[in-house]
């Protein structure tokens, strides 16, 4: 089954006239308008990786998130706050498919900020 493409359609007058018998031309528009809010106009989750990061060398720090539905990925924004001394701070995505499989990034190339960078 294929979803009704979502659409700004505006429904007329004589589609909803009382005693009318409803058909497609009044269903489509209506599918295509609610196909619309559901893909557009639904509240965006934020999510913020924040705090410190320092660790010894090799030791990765790891922050999860787990969306509560389907979703997409709009933008993601990495900055340094602050001026470090030495490294690389690397952040990356990871979609699981399965329960227990292995995490593919989702990015590219993963963004990345060197310790220069404030």
């Amino acid at each position: 089954m294929a979803d009704h493409p979502p659409e700004r359609a505006i429904i007329q007058t004589e589609q909803v006239f009382t005693r009318k018998p409803v058909s497609e031309s009044l269903l489509q528009p209506i599918a295509g308008a609610l196909n619309l809010l559901q893909l557009q106009l639904a509240p965006p989750i934020e999510f913020f990786a924040n705090g410190s990061y320092r660790t010894a060398v090799g030791r990765n720090r790891v922050e999860t998130f787990r969306f509560p539905a389907n979703g997409y990925i709009w933008k993601v924004t990495l900055f340094s706050g602050e001026a470090g001394l030495s490294g690389t701070t690397e952040v990356d995505c990871l979609l699981y498919t399965s329960p227990g499989g292995v995490g593919a990034s989702i990015f590219t190339t993963t963004p990345k900020a060197d310790s220069s960078a404030a």
